[in-house]
């Protein structure tokens, strides 16, 4: 009777034993499926399930929140950012943070195969959005809190007013100031300028006119600047050979596109870039100003220039992995809708050179004031060379 018994608690042990590793192997082969905001993430490490709760690659579900993720290897620590809100993860410690304040993340990250492994429900509601499950198709969905969109939709009227009032403008005028700080071998070289351009719509011309000044600590330059942006091409007077050059901005057919979304021409393309840039959008008011602010990530800087790159990815590949944060302001009058004033604030990672950080502001003004731009007869037989693909921000 004893061996019996014992011998069918054995049994029962290597069933369930069994069953348990089933049950292990069907739970490791599971397929998750992630959507955020109607697109669906893809993920180099799968999905696992702990304590009921599904645990996703931090980098890859934050870039999908349109979040910013840095990692300092020196101190084992990783930051989120997306707006005014700022995830902070000690892997030493276990401690995580929300704007500065401790915060509980059960289960707590954990690196599988290389990738920091995160609760889903807790990254997406950190950043202010809902999450949904459905198990009977192993789906999570992540979607924006009602009044999140309604601040977007809010947006988009704005922007295609503003958009709809600009386009019927025939020209107006912008100065900019810029700043970059590009590092080389040995120094860091800082580029400082400012110019006036006037633009005209009928016939697309932009003409620039200003002055740069950059160098090391050790020994600054300084140089005028002329420069026109028509057909095609750009036209710039070289200031040490003392003669215009040109160089081919655009080939025809792009020209053509770039002309007409800059004109309201394609009115489509541009309710369809209104909708790509939301995610990343905020809005301020004043009593008499709109304020849209812009905080792109690499992920979705990547959406933005695959739609929107003066070289299209094809041409310039490198275009969609240099840029790797971008923030953009633009300040509206609310009684006309017309943009008054701007600023552009994004960092580029090229090989051999590193981090180099450009800042744009600006004022927009004297709307269908600017007469007819013609360029000037030396430049017509402007000498033309070829510069390097260098990437640029979307237009």
């Amino acid at each position: 009777m004893k061996k019996r018994t014992l011998s069918a608690l054995v049994a029962g042990s290597l069933l369930l034993s069994g069953l348990t590793g089933m049950s292990s192997v069907v739970q490791a082969e599971t397929k998750y499926n992630i959507i955020v905001e109607d697109k669906a993430i893809a993920f180099d490490q799968e999905p696992f399930l702990q304590k009921d709760r599904l645990m996703v690659p931090l980098r890859a579900l934050a870039e999908g929140l349109g979040a910013e993720v840095t990692y300092d290897a020196a101190t084992d620590t990783a930051t989120i950012k997306k707006e005014d809100i700022t995830l902070f993860l000690d892997f030493k410690t276990g401690l995580v943070t929300k704007n500065g304040e401790p915060v509980t993340m059960d289960p707590a990250p954990q690196v599988v195969n290389g990738r920091t492994m995160v609760p889903i429900r807790f990254i997406s509601q950190a950043f202010g959005n809902n999450v949904d499950w459905n198990g009977s198709t192993n789906t999570v969905t992540v979607f924006p809190t009602e009044s999140t969109m309604k601040m977007r939709q809010k947006i988009k009227e704005i922007l295609l007013k503003s958009t709809e009032e600009t386009n019927k403008q025939d020209s107006y005028q912008f100065d900019m100031n810029l700043s970059a700080e590009i590092p080389t071998n040995t120094l860091k070289v800082t580029v400082q300028g400012n110019a006036l351009f006037d633009y005209t719509k009928n016939p697309f011309v932009l003409h620039g006119k200003g002055s740069m000044q950059g160098g090391t600590l050790l020994q600054q330059q300084t140089a005028e600047f002329e420069m026109y942006l028509m057909d095609g091409y750009v036209y710039f007077f070289e200031p040490t050979s003392k003669q215009w050059m040109k160089t081919q901005f655009m080939k025809p057919e792009q020209w053509d596109q770039f002309v007409k979304m800059s004109t309201g021409s394609n009115s489509e393309l541009q309710a369809a870039q209104a909708d790509l840039i939301l995610p990343f959008a905020t809005l301020k008011e004043t009593s008499d100003s709109y304020m849209v602010n812009y905080n792109f990530n690499a992920a979705g800087i990547k959406k933005l220039m695959e739609k929107s790159a003066v070289q299209p990815p094809e041409q310039n590949p490198q275009a969609l992995e240099a840029i790797k944060t971008m923030r953009m302001s633009v300040e509206l009058d609310k009684s006309t809708y017309l943009q008054s004033k701007f600023s552009l604030e994004f960092q580029m990672n090229l090989p051999g050179m590193g981090a180099i950080k450009y800042v744009i502001d600006g004022n927009v003004k004297n709307y269908n004031k600017v007469q007819a731009i013609k360029l000037p007869e030396e430049a017509k037989n402007a000498v033309e060379m070829k510069l390097p693909t260098t990437p640029m921000p979307p237009m």
